[in-house]
């Protein structure tokens, strides 16, 4: 549906729908659509006349009334969404609703579905995956016009009943991590589902596939893996989707004979148009005859780790738009195209977003049925309409695992990037998710919700974003470890809002702000609650790293954070000096907390930091726990050795581009186990080093040292010395100095 008719549609049943995340909202007797909150509650709560309800959907979590209160004074009802209800068990007045034809009701406890589900004949849709049920009941088969059924991570689901044949217009049938635990061959041997288009067999890495080895018996017959197959390709000629992820693996001694002529078996589904046979280790080669599938858009092959080769058959499909082979890591032979043919299809992770010839589409489209673990979808300013975003349906896509959003930078749009974003909401189980290039200065209103829509997220990467005003409220991501910010241009602050409420960021370990050229100040601390209480943003924060922010300062006082990597961002290290005095921070001065937060440290990094002077005598008393030390691209180091003697913890130091160095407060450091020096021309000369227990040492591009000191080579068992010709001289000169070193190298 066009935008301008979606609102025009929404404009005219305004007054029609009863919406119960709206307080003191009096429904009209002739509302017809209801959005209600609390699943607990009776419709006639909401409504004087329930019975006019055509269709009921739930928006929030709540437990669903074993009665059924909510709707069952709803019998003209057509539509029920119970997904987002806690279902202990389907309450028995369901059967009372003979008009339904849409049910989806996810996440059933209970093991056993009423019988009354015959009452149910005008069912077209059903959906009960990742229920806890043993079986279907018996009357399944009264469904005569079911076309869609999942019956998807159903683990405990042990056997479907004989009535299921009956369902002969089923069109969508997907059994995935579910159909191991029961004879799905004897379905699929009495031929009776043969209208069926789509047909998703798929397992995940937990479940064991009986598939490659099963047999199955149907009165006195044995039926094997070969029978199933057969039965596939025999009957269900109408298929158009055939998902069968990680259901061919090979057990020793049976694969032998037909491995080969199963998969030629499979490419005889004429009509196919998407097949998934991906994570299939037993899979070497993919047959010639696949070449005759003429409508095949979508091949998943990713993850099938023994392929070798692909035919020469695939450069002539021209229907072939998508091609994943993620993570073949055998994969020696692909075919080449001759120069004078342009490729056709898109290998599979990365999907390159064109425009048509004339410029009305774009090819976006052809994802529709790709379901990859990881997709990075680039250039989608080439998108010319959002309803094409939308029609790939990217929230469905229940296996991805990773998704990469990418607008190139500059490039002129058809669409707003905020009403795109819109159309491309992932999938919920989503856990690394990345977004490049978005030019709109708002997100859109699932991504400011984003702990609703992705629960399960670890990893954000927000990367040149240069117009955007207000950051989502990602504090509120209850799995959230890793988080990348990189050329948000128009933040200036970064505060409450960034966290959401209380117990923000729980799980965060690694923070990364890059390029934030306009970023002034970081309020390391948030209001939680209505207490007044304030908290630190980051409580689990290990790995700290800031690059080019040269205006930002942390106020009131630094985060506590293991690793500390700062670069071109001087006043950041005026915080590990400074603390403003304050209250706010539950009965600890900001003094205090800063000197905390620079005693954590155990590996800082600081890379082209002009101004050292914020490391002065009166916060290196607080550094003493480092045990790694860089230093990289500093100019003026002179003063440097005034306190590197003072780190007594220190393990690792690495000096690179660094000038006016001298290095003679190094025979303090009496735990120093590694050292390298790379280019750095200023230094002349190692100290005497009577107590080193240095193990390793690298030398590169320091042409100012000559010599090495004997002291230091004491208990030396590396050295790698390059691009020092003087000193790679000596060393040859000085061999039986150097007999004790393990490993050493010198050119």
């Amino acid at each position: 549906m066009h935008d301008l008719v979606h609102d025009l549609a929404r404009l005219i049943m305004d007054h029609g729908i009863i919406d119960g995340s709206k307080h003191g909202t009096v429904a009209e007797s002739g509302s017809r659509y209801a959005l209600l909150t609390d699943c607990s509650k009776a419709l006639e709560s909401y409504t004087s006349t329930p019975e006019n309800i055509k269709a009921l959907l739930f928006v929030h979590y709540g437990k669903i009334d074993a009665r059924g209160r909510t709707f069952s004074s709803s019998k003209s009802l057509q539509v029920l969404d119970l997904s987002g209800c806690s279902i202990e068990e389907l309450p028995g007045c369901i059967g009372e609703l003979v008009q339904l034809r849409y049910l989806k009701a996810q996440n059933i406890e209970s093991g056993m579905i009423p019988d009354c589900f015959s009452n149910l004949s005008e069912l077209i849709y059903l959906n009960i995956s990742g229920s806890g049920i043993l079986a279907l009941p018996e009357s399944i088969g009264a469904l005569t016009d079911l076309m869609y059924l999942d019956i998807s991570d159903c683990t405990l689901l042990g056997w479907l009943p004989a009535s299921f044949k009956n369902l002969k217009r089923l069109v969508h049938l997907d059994l995935s991590n579910s159909w191991c635990q029961f004879d799905i061959s004897e379905v699929l041997l009495l031929g009776g589902l043969t209208n069926l288009e789509y047909l998703n067999l798929s397992l995940d890495g937990s479940h064991l596939s009986h598939l490659t080895f099963l047999q199955i018996k149907i009165g006195t017959a044995l039926y094997g893996v070969r029978d199933i197959i057969d039965s596939i390709t025999d009957n269900l000629i109408e298929l158009r989707y055939l998902g069968l992820s990680n259901a061919l693996h090979q057990t020793d001694g049976y694969w032998g004979p037909f491995k080969f002529s199963l998969l030629e078996k499979i490419c005889t589904l004429s009509n196919l148009e998407h097949l998934d046979l991906s994570h299939n280790y037993a899979i070497v080669r993919v047959p010639d005859n696949i070449g005759s599938l003429k409508k095949l858009h979508t091949l998943d092959l990713s993850g099938c780790r023994q392929l070798t080769g692909l035919p020469e058959c695939i450069l002539e499909m021209d229907s072939l738009k998508v091609l994943n082979v993620t993570g073949c890591s055998e994969l020696k032979y692909q075919p080449a195209a001759p120069a004078s043919q342009s490729q056709t299809f898109t290998f599979l992770p990365h999907f390159q977003v064109r425009a048509q010839v004339d410029g009305s589409s774009s090819d976006i489209a052809v994802l529709r049925h790709a379901d990859p673990e990881e997709l990075h979808i680039s250039s989608l300013d080439n998108v010319k309409s959002a309803e094409e975003a939308r029609s790939i349906k990217l929230t469905q896509k229940q296996g991805m695992g990773s998704l990469a959003l990418e607008w190139t930078i500059g490039a002129g749009r058809s669409v707003e990037d905020m009403e795109l974003l819109a159309a491309l909401v992932p999938p919920r189980k989503l856990k690394k998710f990345r977004i490049k290039g978005y030019n709109s200065s708002c997100f859109p209103e699932w991504v400011m919700d984003i702990a609703l829509y992705l629960p399960d997220i670890t990893k954000i990467e927000l990367c040149d974003v240069p117009e955007i005003i207000f950051l989502p409220p990602l504090g509120q991501l209850p799995n959230l470890k890793e988080l990348v910010m990189e050329g948000l241009d128009s933040i200036t602050t970064i505060g409450d809002s960034f966290c959401g409420g209380a117990r923000a960021f729980p799980q965060l370990t690694k923070f990364r702000i890059c390029n934030m050229i306009n970023l002034e100040e970081w309020n390391t601390v948030y209001l939680c609650g209505k207490s007044g209480v304030k908290k630190f943003m980051f409580p689990k924060l290990q790995h700290l790293s800031i690059c080019y922010c040269l205006k930002l300062r942390l106020k009131p006082c630094p985060p506590k954070a293991r690793i500390w990597e700062i670069e071109n961002s001087v006043h950041v290290l005026s915080s590990l000096r400074y603390g403003r005095k304050t209250t706010s921070i539950a009965s600890s001065s900001a003094a205090s907390a800063t000197a905390a937060a620079a005693a954590a440290i155990t590996q800082l990094r600081i890379i082209r930091c002009t101004d050292m002077t914020y490391l002065s005598p009166k916060i290196i008393p607080n550094l003493s726990s480092i045990k790694s030390l860089w230093l990289e691209d500093i100019i003026a180091l002179d003063k440097i050795p005034e306190w590197l003697g003072s780190f007594v913890a220190l393990q690792e130091l690495v000096i690179t581009r660094c000038t006016d160095m001298g290095l003679r407060n190094l025979k303090h450091l009496t735990s120093l186990r590694l050292l390298s020096l790379k280019e750095c021309p200023s230094i002349t000369s190692l100290p005497e080093w009577p107590e080193s227990c240095l193990k390793e040492l690298v030398i590169s591009d320091c042409t100012g040292i000559t010599y090495l000191p004997r002291s230091i080579l004491t208990n030396l068992k590396r050295l790698y010395i390059y691009y020092c010709p003087e000193l790679a001289y000596w060393c040859k000169e000085n061999m039986k100095q150097f007999h004790h070193i393990e490993d050493k190298k010198s050119f």
